[in-house]
């Protein structure tokens, strides 16, 4: 899937939520990335919300929005891509393990 418009092209669906679909993708210049892409049906006050909310912060902790853009009745947010997975599949899925750190 090429988004010509935005420079990138799209690997492969890495998650659906009941906004969209993100996938990963590399830009023009190289750099991995997440995109979640959102069709209009109702949900232009996620693209707002993350927008307004994510744009301002900075954390190392935190995935960085680096980017948006608006194409007709198509949203989409640019993320850094975090090549090891969610917060959720860490913490929820049977497939992740942690291990003690005591002794």
């Amino acid at each position: 899937m090429v988004f010509a418009h935005l420079g990138w092209v799209a690997e492969v669906c890495i998650v659906t939520t009941c906004a969209g679909k993100v996938y990963k993708g590399k830009l023009s210049d190289g750099q991995a990335v997440a995109v979640k892409h959102i069709v209009s049906d109702g949900h232009v006050e996620t693209f707002v919300r993350e927008v307004t909310s994510l744009s301002h912060v900075k954390h190392p902790n935190l995935v960085a929005l680096t980017g948006c853009c608006k194409h007709e009745d198509e949203y989409f947010l640019v993320y850094e891509l975090c090549e090891n997975g969610n917060l959720s599949e860490w913490l929820y899925s049977k497939t992740h393990s942690f291990t003690s750190m005591e002794d």
